[in-house]
């Protein structure tokens, strides 16, 4: 995983936890691509390096292990 100082400007702490929060409450299962910061569906929560569909970079990861990472 890219050190948190390389995470995508779009990928924050505050869209990392709302996208858990709604992982608990609804069918959403949201990731994000660290390279793009591009939310991405059906992912999950301990997804690693995913491939992500809008960049190709092997970069996406569930919500959950990216609160890992900011928390």
């Amino acid at each position: 995983m890219r050190a948190r100082s390389d995470w995508h400007p779009a990928v924050t702490e505050d869209a990392v936890m709302r996208a858990c929060a709604r992982r608990l409450t609804s069918l959403d299962n949201p990731g994000f691509c660290l390279a793009c910061g591009d939310e991405v569906e059906g992912v999950e929560p301990d997804a690693c390096e995913y491939a992500c569909e809008a960049c190709g970079e092997a970069e996406v990861f569930g919500c959950e292990e990216l609160m890992m990472e900011v928390a």
